[in-house]
Protein backbone atom coordinates (compact mmCIF):
# COMPACT_ATOMS: atom_id res chain seq x y z
CA UNK A 1 0.00 0.00 0.00
CA UNK A 2 1.70 3.53 -0.96
CA UNK A 3 1.37 6.43 0.96
CA UNK A 4 -0.60 9.63 -0.67
CA UNK A 5 1.57 12.82 -0.69
CA UNK A 6 0.05 16.36 1.01
CA UNK A 7 0.73 19.05 -2.07
CA UNK A 8 0.68 22.63 -0.32
CA UNK A 9 -0.25 25.30 -2.24
CA UNK A 10 0.38 28.77 -0.69
CA UNK A 11 -1.60 31.99 -2.00
CA UNK A 12 -5.24 32.00 -2.97
CA UNK A 13 -5.24 34.14 -6.33
CA UNK A 14 -6.53 33.07 -9.30
CA UNK A 15 -3.54 30.81 -9.94
CA UNK A 16 -3.49 28.91 -7.09
CA UNK A 17 -6.88 28.28 -7.01
CA UNK A 18 -6.36 27.18 -10.77
CA UNK A 19 -3.35 24.71 -9.43
CA UNK A 20 -5.38 23.54 -6.57
CA UNK A 21 -8.25 22.60 -8.87
CA UNK A 22 -6.06 20.98 -12.09
CA UNK A 23 -3.86 19.11 -9.15
CA UNK A 24 -7.16 17.53 -7.32
CA UNK A 25 -8.73 16.47 -10.43
CA UNK A 26 -5.79 15.15 -11.75
CA UNK A 27 -4.22 13.22 -8.63
CA UNK A 28 -5.79 10.11 -6.82
CA UNK A 29 -7.94 10.52 -3.90
CA UNK A 30 -5.08 9.33 -1.67
CA UNK A 31 -3.53 12.35 -2.09
CA UNK A 32 -4.32 15.67 -0.35
CA UNK A 33 -4.38 19.48 -2.09
CA UNK A 34 -4.51 22.20 0.72
CA UNK A 35 -4.47 25.97 -0.41
CA UNK A 36 -3.09 28.25 2.28
CA UNK A 37 -4.78 32.24 1.78
CA UNK A 38 -3.22 34.64 4.03
CA UNK A 39 -6.06 37.09 3.52
CA UNK A 40 -9.84 36.75 4.86
CA UNK A 41 -12.08 36.18 2.06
Amino acid sequence: MTQGKTVLILGGGIGGIVAASRLRKGLSREHRVILIEREEQ
